[in-house]
This record gives structure tokens, C-alpha cells and sequence, in this order.
């Protein structure tokens, strides 16, 4: 499986420009990024029953989809790439499942693997931004409802506070939630992520007498992000959090296209932030 890491941060388009043309402030961070989900091998997780049973095309074409990019038993690959790019900062994840493969166990030698890891990259003069949930759940919390459970709130605070209280002295910038609404929408409504639900625009309807799947699940998701906040900040006083948010250009090509685009676009870039702002 070829290795990847996603450049983030920047993107260019260069266009009859020299290398003189490109300055950038002092204080700008070049980096690259993996989540666990995406790259560590040994992982007995949702996403890898979601591809056993059919259910995504790529991993049928694999040889050995399950390794993945083996950066769990084989980081060093990953290690030596970053420092042959010079990059400055590497953005990476915790696996919730790995740490926590049932509710009532904390896997103490993963923790410390994750611990070696970070350590390692800051020895190599390069930042680290940790995300604490990346588009997966432990397969107990997705047995559950996942994220419309508001017991997952609960379970994901106490793991999130673990892991900053173990982490926090290697970390440089902490990321709760990547890119939560997209998760929302493919997992509880487009039925294309794990654990595949499909729904109306219903799961839309946010009031106070009912919710819909995509709402119950970001609302739950902000309110966890809000307490970790807290937590992080009464405990750190010079803690840097927040999320990874997808942001999008959206345009209709109906009539009834353009009509929606400016409320599907306020609701994908904004709905989140304008939430978790103060």
C-alpha cells in the first residue's frame, strides 16, 4: 500500500511564478498530517468491518487493506518522510478505540506507544498538533448509538481529559473533532460512512421538541467540545484548542440549487464555530 502524507495548511497554484514571489510570515507553520483511522495498522475498528463488508470499493482491491499504512508497528517510514520534507509540524491522532477498546479498560502500553511517538517528533524539533477524534469511534461507543447517544458525551470527555493530562506537555496545538458535520452527515444521514444510517432531511430539524440524527449527533459533538475546552484551560492556562473545520465554496446549478447553497453553506462553515466562538 503506497505510503501518503497529506500536506496541510497550504495550498498553491502557481501560475507563471517565480520562486521569489513566495514569502511568507515568519511565524507560518509547514506541516503534514495522518489520522489513525486512515494510517495505523492493528487497529480492530469500525472502519475496518465497514470495509469487510463491502461496504468501501478500494478496500476490495487491496492485498492487505487491514495494514493500511502500518504507521502504528512502522512509524520511522513516517518519520523520516517528514524530516526529509523539513516540514515543521506534524499533525496526528490518537485512536479513542485503540486506547479504549472497551469502556472499562485504558490500554496503558498504547498510551505510552502514543507517548514514545510524540516524543520522538518533538526530539526532531517538530510541532505537534493532536487530534482526539478523527472521523471513527471505539466500536462500544458505536454499538450505542455513537454520537446521537448523549452518553458518548460523557465517555469521550473522560477519555479526552486523560489524554490531555498525559499528553499536554509534548503537545503543541490540541484538535478536539475533525471536520464534525461532514462526519455527521455521511455517517447518520448519507449512510456512507459507518455505521451507514440513511435519512430524509429530517435529520436536519433542529427545535426544542425534536431533533433530527445530523442535529442530536453536532449538538452532542458541541457539547463535548465545550466541556474539554473547559477542562483544558482551568487545568492549562496556556492550552491552544479548537477543531479542524471544513470550510466550502458552496453554489447551486438549479434554481432550487441556488436558492439552498446559501443556507447549506452557512451551515457547513458556521454552524459549528458559531457555536463553540466564545
Amino acid at each position: 500500500m503506497h505510503r501518503f502524507l497529506i500536506m496541510v495548511g497550504l495550498g498553491i497554484a502557481i501560475h507563471h511564478a517565480s520562486a521569489q514571489d513566495l514569502t511568507f510570515p515568519q511565524s507560518f507553520v509547514f506541516g503534514v498530517a495522518t489520522a489513525p483511522a486512515q494510517t495505523e495498522d492493528q487497529l480492530n475498528d469500525i472502519w475496518d468491518d465497514w470495509g469487510k463488508s463491502g461496504k468501501i470499493r478500494a478496500y476490495q482491491k487491496e492485498l492487505r487493506p487491514e495494514i493500511r499504512n502500518e504507521t502504528w508497528s512502522s512509524p520511522n517510514t513516517d518519520l523520516e518522510l517528514m524530516i526529509q520534507l523539513k516540514v515543521q509540524a506534524v499533525r496526528l491522532g490518537v485512536d479513542w478505540g485503540r486506547l479504549m477498546p472497551s469502556q472499562d479498560r485504558f490500554d496503558e502500553s498504547a498510551l505510552k506507544k502514543y507517548k514514545t511517538l510524540i516524543r520522538t517528533l518533538k526530539d526532531r524539533h517538530i510541532q505537534v498538533m493532536l487530534t482526539l477524534s478523527h472521523h471513527s469511534l471505539p466500536k462500544w461507543v458505536q454499538s450505542d448509538q455513537g454520537w446521537q447517544n448523549r452518553n458518548t458525551i460523557v465517555a469521550f470527555v473522560s477519555f479526552s481529559k486523560r489524554v490531555i493530562q498525559e499528553l499536554h506537555g509534548d503537545v503543541d496545538w490540541w484538535i478536539t473533532f475533525n471536520e464534525p458535520q461532514i462526519f455527521s452527515i455521511l455517517a447518520y444521514q448519507q449512510g456512507i460512512w459507518p455505521p451507514g444510517e440513511k435519512s430524509e432531511l429530517s435529520s436536519f430539524i433542529n427545535l426544542p421538541f425534536y431533533q433530527g440524527n445530523v442535529m442530536k449527533s453536532i449538538g452532542n459533538m458541541i457539547q463535548a467540545h465545550l466541556e474539554i475546552f473547559d477542562f483544558a484551560h482551568q487545568n492549562f492556562k496556556k492550552i491552544q484548542i479548537g477543531i479542524a473545520q471544513h470550510i466550502g465554496y458552496h453554489r447551486g446549478a438549479t434554481f432550487l440549487g441556488k436558492m439552498i447553497a446559501p443556507l447549506s453553506g452557512r451551515f457547513m462553515n458556521w454552524y459549528f464555530l458559531d457555536a463553540i466562538r466564545d
